[in-house]
Formats: structure tokens, C-alpha cells, sequence
């Protein structure tokens, strides 16, 4: 009967492959350091897009600002524009935007 019972233990996947100790604790260790070092990246990742919208967003908010205050640029700004592939011309029709929901816009200038 015990005979028995060591035979279903022995059909275990670990037991059919001979590794040592060693080389199962091995492969063990590197696959959550591989695991620790996704998560961290795809963290890094996330933390530095975010930060990238929200200072594109900043950028934006204060171009509106200097435009409110100065008015549209002269014809000889405009090739200085072009070079920078940036336009700045007035809005003439609504066009389909992104809206950002209200809760977060208090975040966005």
C-alpha cells in the first residue's frame, strides 16, 4: 500500500526532471527577480508618461497665456513658426476634441 502512495508522489513533474536542489532554487530566484523587474519598468513606464502628458498639458496652458496677452504672432513670426513646425492660427469651426472628464480636470491648468 505505501508502494502505492510513493509511485502517484514520483509522477510530479519536479520528480520526473533530475535537478537539483540548486538549479530549482536557481530558476526560481531568477524568475521573480525577471517578475520584480517587469513590474518596476512597466511603473517607470507609467510614472513618466504621466509625467510627460502633465508637463505638455503646463506647456500648453501657458502658450494660451502668452497668446491671451500678446495676440496672434506677425507674419514674420510665422516663418519662425513654421521652422519650429509649430501653428498658431485662431479657431474657426468646432472640431470632434478629447474631453478631459471634470473630475480631473482640476489637475490641468
Amino acid at each position: 500500500m505505501n508502494d502505492h502512495t510513493s509511485d502517484n508522489t514520483r509522477n510530479r513533474f519536479s520528480d520526473k526532471i533530475k535537478f537539483s536542489i540548486v538549479w530549482k532554487l536557481n530558476l526560481k530566484l531568477f524568475f521573480r527577480i525577471l517578475g520584480i523587474f517587469l513590474a518596476l519598468d512597466i511603473m517607470l513606464i507609467l510614472l513618466l508618461l504621466s509625467g510627460l502628458i502633465i508637463r505638455a498639458e503646463q506647456t500648453a496652458a501657458m502658450t494660451v497665456d502668452m497668446l491671451n496677452q500678446t495676440g496672434l504672432p506677425s507674419p514674420e513670426a510665422e516663418s519662425w513658426l513654421k521652422i519650429t513646425e509649430y501653428s498658431i492660427s485662431q479657431k474657426t469651426e468646432s472640431a470632434n476634441e478629447f474631453q478631459i472628464p471634470e473630475n480631473l480636470q482640476k489637475f490641468f491648468p
